[in-house]
């Protein structure tokens, strides 16, 4: 049976005002479909709440009294019941009315997961993570860098200081550094699963000396341009300007007036790369020199 004729089955011969568990099942099926006109008429139907509560067997006396999606949103109690469930969540999420009523109650990290951060968080904003099972400050800096409807987030302060390159060679090729490497294996491994399932893969613009290239990154170190500082003779273009970074103050307020490294190479200079300096200027060192990570990724 085609959707158009389930549709008009269930608007015509079958009435919306009692359901079976047959018809239920067709609400929650085109609830988790990916075609947006299923999800929207989905919950557009009566019997909404008791189908939500049956096919994730939730035991929500509240839920299941709920005849539409008004009646949802209009109770704490049952907004409460779905936040506590991430698939439910993750579902709800899709409707416009519900989705604003889980921004208020769920926890930030909830938020990134409903995919719901783009909606909440301003530039500026301060966004709490469990990083390494602790509490953990995110500052966002752009909005629509590389994905649409994205934040782009970074640490606020330093998460470690390493060095920048641990082999011999000392070459400042951002794409074989040891520092990309510890950002896509040690930090993103810190996040809960659910967070590194969230945060996108991005593609960033970097450079290996002189030689531009293309990260393909979960997580990465922000480049000289991207906090705001253009260009230079021996600076190669990597990105652009995030909005936060409007001077050297946020700069500062980032790394907590501690140096820390970015991904841009010096280009005249095989060994040096660029960092962040505690007054939120910006110079170059070996590569072979401890400096704070900083990480950015966009969820």
């Amino acid at each position: 049976m085609s959707w158009a004729e389930v549709k008009y089955a269930l608007n015509s011969s079958l009435g919306t005002d009692s359901f079976t568990s047959l018809d239920k099942m067709i609400i929650i099926n085109s609830l988790l479909s990916n075609n947006d006109t299923q999800i929207d008429w989905a919950f557009r139907q009566n019997g909404i709440g008791n189908a939500i509560n049956n096919a994730f067997d939730l035991n929500s006396v509240a839920l299941a009294k709920c005849d539409t999606v008004i009646e949802i949103a209009e109770s704490a109690e049952v907004i409460s019941t779905i936040k506590d469930n991430e698939k439910v969540a993750i579902l709800c999420a899709k409707n416009k009315i519900l989705a604003k009523k889980l921004i208020e109650y769920a926890t930030d990290e909830m938020v990134l997961l409903l995919g719901l951060g783009y909606q909440k968080f301003n530039v500026g904003d301060i966004v709490s993570l469990n990083y390494n099972g602790n509490p953990t400050d995110f500052r966002v800096v752009h909005k629509n860098y590389k994905t649409q409807n994205k934040i782009v987030l970074v640490s606020e302060g330093i998460l470690d200081s390493i060095v920048w390159r641990k082999d011999s060679t000392e070459k400042n090729d951002y794409q074989t550094s040891s520092m990309r490497e510890y950002l896509n294996s040690d930090v993103l491994s810190k996040f809960s699963d659910e967070i590194q399932n969230a945060i996108i893969t991005t593609s960033v613009q970097c450079h290996n000396f002189q030689t531009e290239v293309f990260c393909n990154d979960k997580i990465w170190a922000l480049s000289y341009a991207e906090i705001g500082l253009g260009t230079a003779s021996e600076v190669p273009l990597e990105g652009t300007a995030m909005d936060y970074f409007k001077s050297a103050e946020q700069r500062k307020k980032v790394g907590f007036n501690n140096t820390w490294f970015l991904r841009t190479p010096n280009t005249r200079l095989y060994n040096r790369v660029y960092y962040v300096k505690e007054d939120g200027g910006s110079t170059y060192k070996m590569v072979s020199e401890p400096g704070g990570v900083v990480p950015a990724f966009e969820v």
